[in-house]
């Protein structure tokens, strides 16, 4: 009697289990000799005497090859009787890789063995119950035969438009809740599997997909499922409202799960009337640090005539939580009002710190959503964000001019003195606004506009003596000397000389000590 494999393997037991691998053509299932070697010297007695007995027509099993060796199912007195029973399951095709699934030890030793295999062989597919039989959370679960039936099956809700049904993807939601140790070990398991089969496949988010948002998502996340509001805000994601993709985010952030106004800002995005909308609403809500996605911008932009520029320009580095402002829920509902084109502004002006500090957010409010026009929308937008135009007296009386203006190259001039420091903090602003207010630009040459500009924009101009009556004679078509920018400032420097010195103590160029001696 010879010795060499495993525990005390005979050479007879070894002949005949070389026999049993031609028999079963089971030489696909190694990949190597040495990995044959391994196999056979790894093989316990009962192992041994299943392989070594098995007696049934080649052609009666139609498992794929490795299950017949598989040594989980080895391990099983009842191994001729389970091969039998797997061999019935033919609805495997694309998916065969996955069968193996069915030689877990958590499910071979389920009692219901026979009864799940028979089951899932009556089933269209087999796929889905193939991703949690193996899963020793799903195999463990109190839940566990009704899950399996409901996976098996899952139909997706009928569709209006005729469009086609993707069962598959309520069956997938089904399996992934199924096998998950969060939702098992939560009072909401049964409901949540419930509401997934019967509400349909809109709401629900297929695997591999990122950002979470489906209504599968919320019934996994461990956040969601310790808010005593689960049940409720999964069944308004069941409703596949626009705003789903924020709602999540607010559903599974424990900061906003603590927040007093929670269930006002749910309800609130609940009715968002288009994802455009959930997604102003939820940068007012919440002040991310990057107000829009790289994927937001993308799928929004042409929907809603965003460009890169405007869309770019809602930066959160100046806003503020939408709580930390007033009248902060009915704002909240006022984004729902707003045409989709505009509301991201609006969101952005309502979170404005230097806005809401100013005391003119509600007339600007109250101006802008007048506006129509593209052009004079945006640049309002940029003056009612600029922090120098909102520290300043005249800011009312400029956002009116720039609201007035249909001509693009006037409304430039208005916004360039507009925002200026210089020109907001000279006695001579109002002059300066009224005054380009009355040109007629595109009939001014070249020369007319560049003492314009000297005097409106450039700070020497501002300050430059007798500035306004220069103005008036340049309107009125008088001569006016050449400007001499040097000269100017020299005369500013002995208009001034007492400041000038005060202003630079520590400077010791030439011209300081000079001015010093004096």
């Amino acid at each position: 009697m010879a010795y060499r494999y495993g525990v005390n393997m005979k050479t007879q037991e070894l002949k005949t289990i070389i026999e049993q691998i031609k028999k079963y053509n089971l030489t696909e299932a190694f990949s190597s000799p040495e990995q044959l070697d391994e196999w056979l010297k790894s093989l316990n007695n009962t192992q041994i005497h299943n392989l070594i007995t098995l007696d049934i027509n080649p052609n009666e099993l139609t498992t794929p090859r490795n299950i017949i060796i598989n040594k989980n199912i080895l391990n099983c007195s009842d191994y001729k009787q389970k091969l039998r029973a797997l061999s019935k399951v033919q609805n495997c095709e694309g998916f065969y890789h996955l069968f193996e699934r069915f030689c877990s030890i958590y499910f071979l030793s389920q009692p219901s063995f026979y009864d799940d295999v028979k089951l899932i062989s009556e089933a269209d597919s087999s796929k889905y119950a193939l991703w949690v039989i193996g899963e020793e959370s799903f195999n463990k679960s109190p839940y566990r035969n009704e899950d399996l039936k409901v996976i098996l099956g899952a139909k997706d809700t009928p569709k209006e438009d005729g469009e086609r049904q993707k069962d598959w993807l309520v069956a997938e939601a089904l399996a992934k809740v199924a096998k998950d140790k969060n939702s098992i070990n939560s009072k909401y398991h049964r409901e949540d599997m419930e509401l997934i089969s019967i509400s349909g496949s809109d709401c629900l988010q297929m695997s591999g997909c990122y950002p979470d948002y489906g209504l599968n998502k919320l019934a996994v996340n461990e956040v969601s499922l310790n808010d005593p509001y689960h049940l409720e805000n999964m069944q308004i994601l069941a409703e596949n409202p626009a705003g789903i993709r924020y709602l999540y985010l607010l559903m599974t952030d424990k900061d906003a799960i603590k927040s007093p106004t929670y269930r006002q800002e749910i309800q609130a995005l609940r009715h968002a009337k288009s994802e455009v909308t959930a997604l102003a609403m939820y940068n007012f809500i919440k002040n991310p640090k990057i107000s829009l996605r790289y994927n937001d911008i993308s799928n929004l932009m042409q929907q809603y005539n965003l460009n890169y520029l405007n869309a770019y320009s809602l930066g959160r580095n100046k806003t503020i939580r939408g709580n930390q402002t007033s009248n902060y829920i009915e704002n909240l509902y006022l984004l729902n009002t707003i045409d989709d084109e505009y509301v991201l502004f609006f969101a952005s002006l309502l979170s404005d710190k230097y806005l809401n500090k100013s005391g003119y957010l509600e007339k600007d409010l109250e101006l802008i959503s007048t506006i129509t026009h593209e052009g004079i929308f945006m640049d309002l937008y940029e003056l009612m964000t600029n922090e120098e135009s909102l520290e300043s007296i005249h800011h009312l009386e400029d956002v009116k001019l720039v609201s007035e203006e249909q001509n693009k190259q006037k409304r430039k001039l208005y916004m360039a003195a507009a925002t200026d420091k210089n020109s907001l903090n000279s006695i001579n602003h109002r002059f300066d606004m009224e005054y380009l207010s009355k040109l007629e630009i595109e009939d001014l040459d070249k020369k007319f506009m560049d003492n314009v500009h000297y005097y409106i924009f450039n700070n020497n101009g501002i300050r430059a003596p007798h500035h306004v009556e220069i103005l008036e004679k340049l309107y009125n078509g008088t001569p006016i000397e050449e400007v001499d920018e040097i000269a100017e400032y020299i005369s500013q420097i002995e208009n001034n000389i007492d400041e000038y010195v005060r202003k630079q103590p520590e400077k010791k160029g030439f011209l300081s000590r000079i001015l010093k001696r004096k």
